[in-house]
């Protein structure tokens, strides 16, 4: 069966794979999203169309990590209504709910911000207790490689301007010298992609309701989770750290989250060829 996704394809032809399968499909009103691993066509009467653009491999085990999620977390996951039988991909409802309003929240009463912040981190506690070795084996779940991006940046370093260059290599040892960049002695099983476009809140400045896009789950130190987060102008990394330590009992490495995220953002301006300055800026490089 194709993968239909290498590189992007319009939303008309994406609409043409679902109407291949005998599905009806509403295109009035209907977007394509396009992200890093997959395309989404979404539509007016609540379908989510969702084709991988990294592979069968990494398609077939998001699929079945969902599966095995299903019911089991504090807020709602994607549930597959049916799969392509001609090309891979899948089909299921939109999870109901308001997109997370980051402005609004960072000025949000207290009471709002600690409630929102609660939700999140009781998401992250029980996906970070998923799964046992068995059930990791099974699933294809691999363990994190947390100088993955320290060598494809040090690859890079050589190709840019002076200042970027410099500013860089601080960044990297600033990176080396946390807890994150080492091995993780109590790894933890992590959504990988956590941040607002991937949830969804009862309303703009409420709790969580849902959390898309289980294609990023891996093994490593649950810090990494807020890495993107910790970005957001809603600001609530402290008090998920507050939280999850109360729920856990352990201390997450903030420092070391952001500085891995901005680490992230570095790849993603290089590849999209934007200018490193503001996200060298943002962490104070």
């Amino acid at each position: 069966m194709p993968s239909p996704l290498t590189e992007t394809r319009t939303l008309p032809e994406l609409a043409e794979l679902v109407l291949a399968e005998d599905r009806d499909l509403d295109l009035p009103g209907a977007e394509l999203l396009v992200g890093w691993e997959n395309a989404v066509i979404k539509t007016a009467d609540g379908w989510i169309y969702r084709f991988p653009r990294m592979g069968a491999e990494a398609y077939r085990r998001e699929l079945a990590i969902l599966n095995r999620l299903a019911g089991t977390l504090p807020a709602r996951t994607p549930e597959i209504a049916w799969t392509g039988r001609r090309t891979e991909f899948a089909a299921y409802r939109t999870i109901v709910g308001a997109t997370p309003d980051s402005a609004a929240l960072r000025t949000a009463p207290e009471a709002v911000r600690r409630a929102t912040a609660r939700s999140l981190t009781e998401f992250l506690v029980a996906m970070h207790r998923r799964f046992d070795a068995a059930e990791r084996a099974e699933l294809g779940i691999g363990t994190q490689d947390p100088q993955a991006v320290v060598r494809e940046l040090e690859e890079a370093l050589p190709t840019l301007p002076g200042s970027d260059r410099d500013r860089l290599r601080r960044l990297l040892v600033a990176y080396q010298e946390t807890e994150l960049a080492g091995p993780e002695a109590r790894p933890a099983v992590l959504h990988g992609d956590f941040h607002f476009g991937n949830l969804v809140l009862d309303h703009p400045t409420g709790t969580l309701a849902g959390v898309w896009d289980f294609s990023c789950v891996e093994y490593g130190n649950p810090a990494s989770d807020l890495r993107y987060l910790l970005h957001d102008p809603a600001d609530l990394g402290e008090l998920i750290m507050e939280s999850y330590a109360e729920l856990t009992g352990r201390v997450l490495d903030l420092r070391g989250a952001r500085l891995v995220g901005a680490l992230e953002f570095v790849c993603d301006a290089l590849v999209e060829h934007r200018p490193l300055d503001p996200v060298l800026r943002s962490v104070g490089f």
